[in-house]
């Protein structure tokens, strides 16, 4: 039995499935994590296949209508997340793409329809995956990889507007290399009313996302993978990244404030924004075990709760210090926030903007570059 889908709605995604960044593979190998993805990059043959197949598919969605073309990236789509069952199996592979190239072959020579068949793809009827994210932030274990999702605002549109403020999605799938540019996952008019769109993204694979100037006001990542997302102008207020990773990540310009109300900042405890571009960024949170090594905080400004932050200046940022809750342990750096090989130029950390012989107590500093563009080894171990 054969599964006919009838269904227009997927002409985005063919969009972003067919946008093909000139690498060895029809994706970037340098950023594949994925088995398949690694294995297809590490095997000439494959890697071949693959551009194969999707030249073969974008010429065919190029041909085709906007309803064929919708029908046409729902069966990619479905075959993408079979290929991945493969993982690193090289056979797999290899029939894999066979099947496919067939399948596409079939449907160029007759492009009047486009037909499934169960046995070879998988009867994984998806069809709601993209839209209902589009419509209200639920994605519970999708993949939307190199979806293209700009400009949505699900917060507005879940439960037929009737949440309000009060938005409670999930996205803990994966959108590897999508685009979420400029959209809106907070339904509320002002940054600080957007904490309550309580949206969370914990545990999601967010490598390569996109979030150019994005709303995420009051949003959860914690535990989330960020390797080289784009977070540029961001709103980050109110958001937990507690524990996230944001290696190579780009937060310039990146704005995260205090509550109005209560004082109230971002969660970046035990975050890891290793080599992150952090410029010009203005973000308020606990920093807690924090790790910024290599990072570039060029005139960035950091504020909030921080080990050994004095009291002085949790009065100038407005933040009553409770050593207790900012404090439960130790942790891999101390409970300070490490800035090996840091670029701090024209940066203002917990106001500090100099290095003084009691400055930076919450901070490792080795090879780090001051504000005043002196380097600081003061805690660089000896061998």
């Amino acid at each position: 039995m054969k599964l006919v889908f009838t269904i227009a709605a997927l002409v985005g995604l063919f969009m972003s499935l067919s946008a093909i960044p000139a690498t060895s593979a029809s994706f970037n190998c340098a950023m594949a994590d994925a088995h398949d993805e690694r294995a297809i990059c590490a095997t000439p043959n494959l890697s071949l296949a693959d551009e194969k197949l999707a030249n073969l598919y974008t010429s065919l969605g190029k041909g085709m209508e906007g309803k064929k073309r919708g029908e046409l990236a729902v069966t990619q789509h479905e075959w993408l997340q079979q290929r991945a069952l493969c993982k690193d199996d090289s056979a797999c592979l290899v029939s894999a793409y066979d099947r496919r190239t067939k399948q596409l072959q079939s449907v160029a020579a007759a492009p009047q329809s486009v037909e499934i068949d169960p046995q070879s793809v998988g009867a994984v009827p998806k069809l709601t995956g993209l839209n209902l994210f589009r419509t209200t932030g639920q994605c519970k274990g999708c993949n939307l990889s190199r979806a293209d999702l700009s400009g949505i605002e699900p917060a507005a549109h879940a439960d037929g507007g009737k949440l309000g403020c009060a938005v409670s999605a999930v996205a803990n799938g994966v959108f590897d290399g999508a685009r979420i540019d400029h959209a809106n996952f907070v339904s509320c008019d002002t940054k600080y009313q957007s904490a309550l769109g309580s949206m969370s993204w914990d545990g999601a694979s967010l490598k390569g996302t996109d979030f150019t100037g994005t709303n995420l006001g009051g949003n959860k990542f914690r535990d989330a993978n960020l390797t080289g997302a784009n977070l540029s102008g961001a709103t980050l207020f109110w958001v937990d990244m507690s524990n996230a990773t944001l290696r190579r990540a780009n937060l310039t310009g990146a704005e995260s404030e205090p509550d109005a109300m209560n004082g109230i900042c971002s969660d970046f405890s035990d975050a890891d924004f290793s080599d992150a571009k952090v410029e010009k960024a203005n973000l308020c949170g606990s920093f807690y075990n924090a790790n910024l090594t290599g990072a570039d905080l060029r005139s960035a400004t950091l504020s909030g709760n921080v080990a050994g932050l004095s009291k002085q200046a949790a009065e100038v940022s407005g933040i009553d210090i409770d050593s207790a809750a900012t404090k439960p342990s130790p942790g891999r750096f101390r409970g300070k926030i490490n800035l090996t090989g840091a670029d701090l130029r024209g940066a203002t950390l917990f106001t500090e903007t100099k290095l003084t012989p009691t400055g930076y107590g919450f901070a490792i500093l080795c090879r780090t570059k001051m504000p005043d563009g002196k380097i600081s080894n003061r805690d660089c171990k000896r061998k």
